[in-house]
């Protein structure tokens, strides 16, 4: 994946198709992070999941991964035009699939619009990956998009859903060409889905999942 060329107009073209929608998602379960701690936020990109963690959750240590050095200076500018500091935030620009922080485990892990960018037999390795990175009763936050389960719901979700992937496919390199749940994943590896929020007919999920 490569969204360099995507991180100067991300926001705005988040903002003009679905407004604060999408930051509802991101931000549904950010109350259920502890006041101190260690935080991994993967795929984080543009930063907006880590400026509203970084208000409202002051004393976290938080660590930012994203492979695009241009989306982590884009989060590092939406930081200071939020007027939040830097201090307690590590950056890291790197591939998640092979991320290995140092004797770090993290309290809480956040995926924000992130694993429906990759095809199974990837999640299948990246999940796994993430998981060991993860103290014992940890939690993780999913915003993500879905399928419903049928009708017209699911019709629509599946057009919108192709749409989106081939435009990040062409602008991103994303290898996913649609959407793959990972809670299957999730719950082999022993994590358990303590709450799940829908919006918009069931389009887009926040999950919270602990271990």
């Amino acid at each position: 994946m490569d969204f360099d060329v995507l991180a100067k107009v991300y926001g705005g073209m988040e903002a003009l198709c679905a407004g604060r929608l999408m930051q509802r998602v991101r931000t549904a379960h950010l109350a259920a992070c502890p006041d101190h701690g260690r935080v991994l936020l993967a795929g984080e990109g543009h930063g907006r999941t880590l400026a509203a963690l970084r208000k409202l959750k002051p004393g976290l240590e938080l660590t930012y991964l994203d492979a695009s050095p241009a989306m982590q200076q884009a989060a590092r500018h939406h930081l200071a035009r939020q007027g939040l500091e830097e201090t307690g935030i590590t950056f890291h620009t790197g591939n998640a699939l092979t991320f290995l922080p140092e004797e770090t485990r993290y309290e809480v892990i956040i995926t924000p619009f992130f694993l429906d960018c990759f095809t199974e037999a990837e999640l299948r390795v990246l999940i796994p990956r993430l998981a060991a990175l993860a103290m014992p009763g940890a939690r993780w936050l999913i915003a993500d998009f879905q399928l419903p389960a049928g009708g017209w719901k699911r019709r629509r979700a599946r057009l919108i859903h192709a749409m989106l992937h081939a435009f990040f496919r062409k602008a991103g390199g994303i290898s996913a060409r649609s959407w793959t749940d990972p809670s299957p994943i999730l719950s082999g590896l022993g994590w358990r889905l303590e709450d799940r929020c829908q919006f918009s007919l069931e389009l887009l999920r926040s999950d919270r999942w602990v271990c």
